[in-house]
């Protein structure tokens, strides 16, 4: 039996191969389907052949088909565990006639957990700890990667097998969990008397930490040190070294860690990336009085961290940009998600014309607007501003959208619901706060109740084309940084030919490429200049103005303007 394995956003999928011709593309009557834009309809394809052997093809597909990292141009025979690769899709190909012809080649790929020596891989590693010590005394022998990789003495004929069963075995995957475990069950077929093999990295802080071991004798439950002193030497000399009889060694006088690791010879090379960079190293040992390692044998490790480096380095390279991908995939859907919580639609009434606009700096924004019709004659117009923006911005735009809408119901005056407001985000407990106007905008009355908690004054681009801005004086603190703010509310006219602009500081603080503020004051000018005395006249002069004023260059915060005028 044969079969594909796909696991996308955790949940496997498996496709049995069980006819003669399995189709893979985006086409519905495809065997296989990959609901992707990017695959062909007729993407690829697998087939047996008449000695009952699967090959791999591609249909002439508009971007390709790649297995094991490499493209396909005719017919290529699968063996199991090979990866397929479909634009964004992964495959890993299974067959038990496959895995009987996978053991004729000369290969050292097998999972740790089918291990005959046994095995520990990521689930057990806090037996493992790091300590400091003197253990640099022991070394008997260093080698050079950076520079010797070249002249390793190694016999050419075991170096070339070294070379060819590492490579093969790194090159049939790019998932760095699985990289890792071939990695060490080479070193235990290469180095038949290691006891134990690390392969530790360097965190975010620089400190070393095992991330994957294998053991031989699968029983030994010994809390397992591993020395922080030699890991850290070899990273940052980029050099391999050897103790042939550690324990033995009379240079560890001063030091009894050896003695209680119980480690008799050891070895450690570092792994460096494509730029030549440390990113960890390989270790073995052994705890044989009868075993001590050779200068061949470190001869041979580091012909082999040569490979397991860049193989490493290149599965890292293929996660980050996996979850790169991942992320903004997942930033696209927040867009879409914050896009509907903003309004779908301008108020229609008789007296007043309404605009706006709103652009975030990133994906997502914390800007926020909204229009909430309190009843036949009032409407609350609100513009907030999340301190920062992105997600955690947008995320808590999302819950002010909600809050808002909650206050204005049960509350009889603007204030009264600033008030209930700014109690919901403080309870929160989060160190973000929001400045906000909102605005009951009274069409029976003309008039327009303000209230504002630390935001810009919204500006009045009167009839007579002068423009009035209220005393920073009625402004509060703002939302969500004391709990029994007061939030006290003043109430302007709203003449025939009158027009209110409301807006962020995206907007009055977008910089040129000297580090110049647009500033409030032009911002008034360009209203008075506006080709027409109506909202959208006045916020699309602005806008256009403000991308004069940056040029070239991505705004650095979001911005958002909300304008109403009184047309008679």
């Amino acid at each position: 039996m044969a079969f594909l394995i796909s696991e996308k956003s955790g949940i496997k999928q498996k496709f049995e191969l069980a006819s003669s011709k399995t189709v893979i593309g985006r086409h519905p009557e495809c065997e296989v389907v990959v609901e992707d834009s990017s695959v062909s309809r007729r993407h690829a394809q697998i087939v047996i052949d008449a000695e009952g052997q699967f090959l791999l093809e591609d249909l002439k597909s508009r971007n390709g088909t790649t297995l094991n990292r490499r493209n396909v141009h005719g017919p290529t025979k699968l063996f199991d565990g090979d990866l397929i690769e479909i634009c964004e899709e992964n495959f890993v190909f299974h067959s038990e006639t496959a895995e009987r012809q996978n053991r004729s080649r000369p290969t050292t790929e097998k999972s740790v957990s089918s291990s005959r020596f046994g095995s520990r891989l990521f689930n057990e590693m806090s037996s493992v700890s790091m300590e400091d010590d003197e253990s640099l005394s022991s070394i008997m022998h260093k080698m050079d990667l950076q520079s010797n990789a070249s002249s390793i003495l190694v016999s050419s004929e075991k170096k070339l097998e070294a070379l060819m069963n590492i490579t093969r075995a790194l090159n049939a995957s790019i998932d760095l969990e699985e990289i890792l475990a071939k990695v060490l069950d080479c070193l235990f077929e290469l180095f038949v008397n290691s006891d134990r093999g690390f392969l530790i990295f360097t965190d975010d802080d620089g400190n070393p930490q095992p991330i994957a071991m294998k053991i031989r004798n699968e029983n030994d439950d010994e809390k397992i040190r591993v020395s922080r002193t030699i890991v850290r030497h070899v990273m940052t000399t980029k050099q391999a070294l050897i103790s042939s009889d550690a324990a033995q060694d009379e240079r560890f006088d001063l030091s009894q860690s050896i003695t209680d690791f119980r480690i008799r010879s050891i070895m450690c090379a570092p792994l460096l990336d494509s730029d030549d960079n440390p990113i960890g190293v390989i270790q073995l040992d052994t705890l044989r009085r009868s075993v001590a390692f050779s200068d061949e044998d470190l001869e041979l490790l580091v012909t082999v961290a040569i490979q397991a480096g860049m193989a490493i380095d290149n599965a890292r390279k293929h996660e980050l940009a996996h979850e790169r991908r991942e992320l903004q995939r997942d930033l696209e859907l927040a867009h879409e998600v914050q896009s509907r919580l903003l309004p779908a639609k301008r108020p229609k009434f008789d007296k007043f014309d309404f605009y706006d606009f709103y652009q975030p700096a990133n994906s997502v924004g914390g800007d926020y607007f909204d229009y909430i019709q309190l009843s036949p004659d009032r409407c609350a117009v609100i513009v907030a501003d999340v301190v920062g923006h992105g997600i955690a911005a947008a995320l808590l735009m999302a819950k002010l959208s909600a809050e808002v809408r909650f206050a204005l119901a049960k509350c009889d005056t603007a204030s009264q619901a600033v008030q209930e407001l700014n109690r919901a985000i403080e309870d929160l407990n989060l160190d973000r706060f929001v400045t906000m106007v909102l605005g009951l905008l009274d069409f029976k009355d003309n008039k327009l109740t303000v209230v504002n908690a630390g935001h810009m004054q919204p500006l009045i681009l009167r009839s007579d084309g002068q423009v009035f801005v209220p005393d920073e004086k009625l402004s509060d603190v703002p939302i969500g940084i004391l709990q029994n703010a007061a939030f006290p509310e003043y109430t302007l006219e709203i003449g025939a030919g009158d027009n209110v602009l409301m807006f962020t500081d995206g907007v009055n603080e977008s910089m040129d490429h000297d580090g110049n503020q647009y500033g409030i004051n032009r911002m008034i000018e360009v209203m008075k200049q506006a080709p027409e005395k109506s909202p959208k006249s006045i916020t699309e002069s602005i806008i256009t103005d403000v991308n004069q004023h940056i040029g070239d260059q991505s705004p650095f915060d979001d911005i958002c303007m909300v304008a109403f005028g009184r047309t008679n």
